[in-house]
């Protein structure tokens, strides 16, 4: 590939996405200057809030199962309690929440180490 060509894609992309800003910009009726350091700052907030959300949901499944194999079996009358039944599903939502945090993980990183891309895809959604 020669390098005008490379240069010439390289522009026309670069006004592709600055229309696409101008768009998104005009649709909530701001200015680019206004409405990019926004979309920016809202990726690292995402990110973070991603974080926390799925940490708090982990500790307090994991809090929910130690007492519930512990209350399990009620050892005053052999049987099964019903906070031990809940303690044994907290398990299962242990389990659905590590695996969200896992599935979300390029993502929250993404966020957090480039905003600047996540926030150009960001874009590109609002205007399809």
């Amino acid at each position: 590939m020669n390098t005008t060509n490379t240069l010439e894609v390289i522009q026309t992309f670069g006004n592709k996405i600055d229309s696409y800003i101008q768009i998104a910009a005009e649709k909530g009726n701001q200015t680019v200057e206004h409405f990019w350091p926004i979309i920016v700052r809202q990726q690292s907030i995402e990110a973070w809030v991603l974080i926390m959300g799925i940490s708090l949901m982990i500790l307090v499944c994991f809090v929910l199962l130690k007492r519930g194999i512990r209350d399990f079996i009620n050892k005053e009358t052999n049987d099964v309690s019903m906070s031990g039944v809940l303690g044994i599903f907290s398990g299962f939502c242990l389990v659905c929440c590590i695996s969200a945090l896992v599935f979300n993980f390029s993502d929250i990183v993404a966020k957090l180490l480039n905003p600047e891309y996540t926030a150009l895809q960001e874009v590109i959604k609002m205007i399809k």
